[in-house]
């Protein structure tokens, strides 16, 4: 959805065609630190194997593997057990996926930038950009949810909310602390979200996908089909299409919910809320294959699109068969 921005909220912004003085430079720095991404270093494979234990699904499987075991049913007892080597593989598996993924947005990164600095357009390294960018904070919250940084995850968003409050960042924001066991402060972040896209709304924004969104994972369901169908009968995008199918799955029409995904899908969107949305409606739908596939494209394009989502994500993909 567009929507305008107020200059004012932007401190600073176009205020001087000389660009940032070198004192103003250096106070923002001081408070801001360096532009620098968000430093995930390497774990060791003791500290992955000990995430992975920590999965209730291994402790099942082996709880009932080891019954099966005492009253006498070996074939079953060795089939729960061998089940869990693929578990683990997965956990593996998505641990490099993750590392991945950032590591190449962190090879993306440009080296230099070119700023106005004392009225002179200067070239300077990226990293001596005074930071107060929402989109990039809100960039780094992500990397910092994909890296299981909660805390930082919750600072960024609210370093992004404050510059630009924007519904996208306080969802974000509560994501992340509902993700931390933080209810109250979550809740507290929806119904802001929700009061910022009403004001949106009266100013005369089409918002009816934001807040079908926000009403299926915060509030009411029918609700939010109600304002998928408004928005996708005046303009079926795909977001529209995802904003109906996930309002189904949340009132339990997976089957229907189906035919929405396909349209949602139509143009071969990797937006990982689009993926991620597909995946766990076609799990509750009985088909783990596109599951597996759409959960895993997710998670492997942005493992932080989503706190609270790619926890969910994860999940499922543990409970789908091997």
């Amino acid at each position: 959805m567009r929507r305008a921005l107020p200059a004012g909220r932007l401190r600073g912004a176009g205020s001087s065609a000389d660009g940032l003085g070198s004192a103003e430079v250096g106070e923002r720095r001081a408070e801001y630190g360096p532009n620098a991404i968000l430093d995930v270093p390497a774990r060791a494979w003791h500290t992955i194997a000990r995430e992975t234990l920590r999965d209730p699904m291994l402790w099942f499987l082996a709880g009932v593997g080891a019954l099966y075991a005492l009253v006498g049913q070996r074939t079953e007892s060795l089939t729960l057990l061998a089940a869990i080597a693929p578990l683990v593989l997965m956990d593996l598996v998505l641990h490099r996926r993750t590392s991945a993924s950032t590591a190449g947005l962190q090879g993306r990164l440009a080296a230099r930038a070119l700023a106005i600095r004392d009225g002179t357009r200067v070239e300077i390294p990226a990293l001596d950009l005074v930071p107060d960018h929402a989109p990039s904070l809100a960039g780094l919250g992500r990397l910092a949810v994909g890296a299981g940084k909660l805390d930082d995850a919750i600072g960024q968003f609210e370093h992004a909310s404050a510059v630009v409050p924007l519904p996208e960042y306080v969802v974000a924001l509560g994501d992340a602390q509902a993700a931390a066991g933080r209810t109250a402060d979550a809740a507290k972040s929806y119904d802001l979200a929700r009061a910022e896209i009403q004001l949106f709304k009266a100013a005369g924004v089409v918002v009816d996908v934001d807040l079908a969104l926000l009403e299926a994972d915060h509030g009411d369901p029918a609700a939010a089909l109600r304002y998928a169908n408004a928005a996708y009968s005046v303009t079926p995008t795909v977001r529209a299409a995802d904003a109906v199918a996930w309002a189904m799955h949340r009132l339990g029409r997976d089957r229907d919910a189906l035919r929405y995904v396909s349209k949602a899908l139509r143009l071969g969107s990797i937006d990982p809320i689009l993926r991620y949305h597909a995946g766990a409606i076609e799990a509750a739908a009985d088909d783990p294959k596109a599951a597996r596939r759409d959960l895993e494209l997710a998670l492997a394009t942005d493992p932080g699109f989503s706190a609270t989502g790619a926890a969910e994500a994860r999940r499922l993909l543990g409970e789908l068969p091997a």
